[in-house]
């Protein structure tokens, strides 16, 4: 974090008292510091060039997500010019109209609904809330099982961050850290943010240790499996409500989005022999596929990319 005694005494200031401030400034912060050291100084002090330079590198895929970071720029910037006078003492952040905002709006135009893994990173850092961020990243790592009963008594504990494994029923299987990192702030997670980035009235938690996906006790997810499915399946549904995730994307395609990551950083010859060769691991943690010739016709393309 560039000029971190600064940016930590503002998040110690906390100007509008939010519980979750920590967190997301934090993260901003840490997406900045490129361009901070790239411009040799701190982002309160950026001109109109340098906070659209800025932006640009963050490659936001949403108009909507740059006007909540703005907005945060823009409170922290009136802060910081207060507190350390430096530069023209202006703040360029009241400039960043939304017409400008959009030039710098990153454009990818998902041509199917297989993703890499950059691009799955690049869509999931701007969503609002970390149980999403896992859900999606989870998916993409081989957790599901049927009626996507692996996400129900999911826990922090069934991680081990040592060996990059995660424990699920009736199997392991190996996983990436940043999965770790998204289990643990989920389930420390007790405020829920909309598509802006703003605080809800709402809750989803119970108040015990640290299950990652939780839920009100009062609709029954201790005990009904089909009222625990429909849980996880309006959750994943509810991010369709951010205007750059693409509608094309399904729980399946994310499944098969990180099966065939797994299969092109293994390849070995052909795709249909990497799939053969690697038969048993790769079923335990994406499960089994009904037909390889089908399953070619469909991603074998994508293996190469």
């Amino acid at each position: 974090m560039f000029n971190e005694s600064v940016k930590l005494d503002y998040i110690q200031y906390n100007p509008n008292n939010n519980l979750n401030f920590e967190r997301v400034m934090t993260n901003y912060f840490n997406r900045a510091e490129e361009s901070e050291l790239r411009y040799g100084k701190d982002l309160g002090s950026f001109t109109s060039a340098e906070i659209m330079g800025m932006y640009k590198s963050f490659c936001t895929p949403s108009l909507s997500m740059l006007v909540v970071i703005n907005n945060q720029f823009l409170n922290y910037a009136n802060w910081y010019l207060k507190k350390v006078n430096r530069g023209d003492n202006q703040n360029h952040y009241r400039e960043m109209r939304d017409d400008i905002l959009l030039r710098c709006v990153f454009r990818t135009p998902y041509s199917s609904n297989i993703l890499t893994r950059d691009e799955l990173m690049s869509l999931i850092k701007d969503f609002a809330n970390p149980y999403e961020q896992f859900l999606y990243l989870a998916l993409f790592e081989g957790v599901k099982g049927e009626q996507m009963s692996d996400f129900f008594d999911l826990r922090v504990s069934d991680f081990d961050s040592k060996k990059k494994t995660l424990q699920l029923p009736g199997r392991e299987i190996e996983i990436v850290p940043e999965l770790i990192h998204y289990a643990e702030e989920s389930a420390d997670e007790y405020i829920i943010y909309n598509i802006n980035g703003e605080p809800t009235r709402r809750g989803r938690f119970l108040e015990e240790d640290d299950r990652i996906i939780k839920c009100s006790k009062s609709v029954g997810f201790e005990t009904d499996k089909e009222e625990r499915t429909r849980i996880v399946y309006r959750m994943m549904r509810k991010t369709k409500r951010y205007d750059f995730v693409p509608r094309v994307l399904s729980i399946t395609s994310l499944m098969e989005s990180g099966r065939v990551d797994w299969i092109t950083q293994r390849l070995n010859g052909s795709v249909e022999d990497t799939i053969r060769n690697n038969k048993t691991e790769l079923e335990n943690k994406y499960g089994v596929i009904p037909s390889i010739p089908k399953w070619l016709l469909k991603y074998e393309s994508y293996c190469k990319r």
